[in-house]
């Protein structure tokens, strides 16, 4: 598309140059040669875009699903002192709220991450093919983009995971509550349970509103480099057009078009990496339980004792 885009304004301006490079008809040739070819990069983009969809959904469900089996068998197989050690309702906030999460950062936002993987590489070697100098000078705006993610996201990790873990326990005194309906009404602790999930609610809050401002500085400092790359980029790509170093202007808006789209896109990278973290945080959950060793299991059948095997009785 970018390629396109800055053949159509170098058209352009061969054609209202004085005297023009082109002919009338020339021009509405290449004109309808470029709209075929723009048409067919959005049927095709269209296509593949619901394909990574849809696959990736199906993934994420199918995947979600059968954690949530093997989480469940590993849960049985617990001892009954690792069974009381967990909060009331633990078991049942992790099957439900964060195996959405989990699916949510498999299914959808995963898919999200790798396509503007593909855009950043596919845009760079773009860029270096038409002018490797005036990409070499505009994408040093990444460096700037690179260090405030590195600096600013693991912050958004930590906080996130305090989150994840609070909303669990305002999550198992809920599940507690409803469980024991009657139990609370009749002995009067109503204001009790809900002093307890007030504290954890309030506790998830305030930890969000001290990752709010990290976020909202990540997305200022994205964007001050997205307006900086298209400033650098018309001014050095103005000087080598003057210089003689490039032919015309639409090698200037190819570059200018593929590492603004760079930058996009480590933009959108951010928020699916949230997401990811998320599901990171989601997974940890699962694995701790999983790997606790499965406590061994007997019955009787008659006078035989069964055994799983690898245990001693």
């Amino acid at each position: 598309m970018n390629v396109i885009f800055g053949q159509l304004v170098s058209q352009f301006t061969g054609y209202f140059s004085v005297p023009p490079t082109t002919s009338r008809s020339e021009f509405e040739a290449l004109l309808d040669k470029q709209a075929l070819y723009i048409m067919a990069l959005f049927i095709g983009r269209l296509t593949l875009t619901y394909i990574n969809k849809f696959c990736f959904r199906m993934i994420g469900i199918r995947l979600s699903s059968a954690i949530r089996l093997h989480y469940i068998e590993s849960l049985f197989g617990q001892s009954i002192h690792v069974l009381d050690s967990m909060p009331p309702g633990a078991a049942a906030g992790t099957i439900t709220t964060t195996a959405n999460v989990l699916q949510l950062g498999l299914s959808e936002k995963l898919g999200t991450f790798m396509e503007y993987n593909g855009t950043i590489f596919t845009a760079i070697i773009v860029a270096f093919t038409w002018s490797w100098e005036l990409t070499l000078v505009t994408s040093s705006v990444l460096l700037f983009l690179i260090f405030v993610l590195g600096v600013i996201l693991p912050f958004l990790i930590k906080g996130q995971s305090a989150i994840t873990k609070s909303e669990a326990r305002a999550t198992a005194v809920a599940s507690e509550a409803f469980s024991s309906i009657r139990m609370l009404s009749a002995c009067g602790a109503e204001e009790r349970i809900t002093s307890r999930y007030d504290r954890w609610v309030d506790d998830a809050r305030r930890k969000g509103q001290a990752t709010a401002p990290l976020f909202a500085t990540q997305l200022g400092l994205i964007f001050f480099g997205i307006m900086g790359a298209f400033g650098l980029a018309f001014w050095h790509g103005t000087t080598m057009r003057l210089n003689g170093s490039i032919d015309d202007a639409g090698v200037i808006i190819i570059v200018i078009m593929s590492v603004i789209m760079v930058v996009i896109s480590l933009e959108r990278i951010a928020t699916p990496l949230v997401a990811v973290t998320k599901a990171m945080v989601a997974a940890c959950e699962f694995f701790h339980r999983h790997r606790r060793a499965q406590a061994p299991y007997r019955h009787f059948e008659g006078a035989r004792c069964l055994r799983r095997p690898g245990h001693r009785l």
